[in-house]
C-alpha cells in the first residue's frame, strides 16, 4: 500500500496539473488544444481532457503503452527537443516536471521547439522542483534522475530568453504541507557535498550498487487512486499559486508567444 510521502508526491503533481488548466481557462479559454510535452503514463492529460483537446507525447514506448488506455487522447511518441508538430499547431503546451530531467545543453532546443508549435497568443506553462527548498548552492540533484534543479531567477531568465512575455510564481500549499515536504528534503551539508558527491564516484566506478528504481509510475498511480480513502485528509485544494518563496514546493513558470 502506497505510503504517506508518496500519496503527497502525487497529489502535489496532479495538482500542478489543476493550476495549469486553471492558468489556461483563464487566459486562452476552453475551445483549445493542448500538447503535453512528456505526458508519461498519461494521467495527467486524461486529468485536463474533460475541459480541452490533448495531445500527449512521450519519448518512452513504455509509457505511452500504458496511456493508450485512455483512448480519447492522441498518443505521439516523439522527443521534446524535436517535436513532430507543424508551426503554430497548438493553443496551449504543458510540461509539467520535465525540464529538470533535459540535459543543460539541450533545454534552448526544448523551449523553442515549444515556441515554434505555439499559436500566436498561445501559452506554455510548466511545473519543476523549486532548487532553493531542496539544494545548497551549487550542490548537483541527489534525484539521480534529475539533470539539473532551477531557482525561480534562473528559470526566470531561461523562458525570458525564449519568451520575453513570461512569469514563475510558485506552488505553495497549507503548512502542513510545507512541514512534511521540508522534512523530506532536509540535508546536512555533509551530506550535500560529501556523501553525495563520493556516493556518485563510487557508483561510476561500480565500487557501489546503483540507486534503486522505484515502483513504476504505473504502479504508483493505481495505488494513488486506492490510497485516497486512506490520506482523504489532504485535497488538491490545499494547494495554490503564490509569490515564489523560498518554500515554494515547485515552481509554476507561464510563458506567452507573441
Amino acid at each position: 500500500m502506497m505510503e504517506e510521502i508518496e500519496f503527497l508526491l502525487h497529489l502535489r503533481h496532479l495538482a500542478g496539473y489543476k493550476l495549469a488548466r486553471e492558468e489556461i481557462k483563464r487566459k486562452v479559454g476552453r475551445d483549445c488544444t493542448i500538447l503535453e510535452v512528456g505526458c508519461g503514463v498519461g494521467y495527467g492529460a486524461n486529468f485536463i481532457s474533460s475541459d480541452f483537446k490533448v495531445v500527449g507525447l512521450d519519448i518512452s514506448k513504455d509509457a505511452l503503452r500504458e496511456a493508450r488506455k485512455y483512448k480519447h487522447i492522441h498518443w505521439i511518441l516523439g522527443d521534446g527537443t524535436l517535436l513532430p508538430f507543424k508551426d503554430e499547431s497548438f493553443d496551449a503546451v504543458i510540461s509539467l516536471q520535465v525540464i529538470e530531467h533535459i540535459k543543460k545543453r539541450e533545454v534552448f532546443a526544448y523551449l523553442n521547439e515549444i515556441k515554434r508549435v505555439l499559436k500566436r497568443g498561445g501559452i506554455f506553462i510548466l511545473t519543476t522542483p523549486n532548487r532553493d527548498l531542496r539544494l545548497y548552492p551549487f550542490q548537483k540533484p541527489w534525484n539521480p534522475f534529475h539533470e539539473h534543479e532551477y531557482s525561480a531567477n534562473e528559470l526566470k531568465r531561461i523562458l525570458k530568453r525564449v519568451f520575453p512575455v513570461s512569469y514563475v510564481k510558485g506552488i505553495g500549499a497549507v503548512e502542513e504541507l510545507r512541514k512534511i515536504e521540508k522534512d523530506r528534503v532536509k540535508q546536512t551539508v555533509i551530506d550535500a557535498y560529501i556523501k553525495q558527491p563520493l556516493g556518485r564516484i563510487l557508483r561510476r566506478l561500480s565500487i557501489l550498487p546503483p540507486l534503486p528504481v522505484g515502483s513504476s509510475e504505473r504502479l504508483l498511480w493505481k495505488e494513488f487512486e486506492e490510497a485516497k480513502s486512506k490520506f482523504g485528509r489532504y485535497s488538491l485544494e490545499d494547494f495554490f499559486l503564490e509569490d515564489v518563496r523560498k518554500d515554494s514546493l515547485d515552481l509554476f513558470g507561464v510563458a506567452f508567444k507573441e
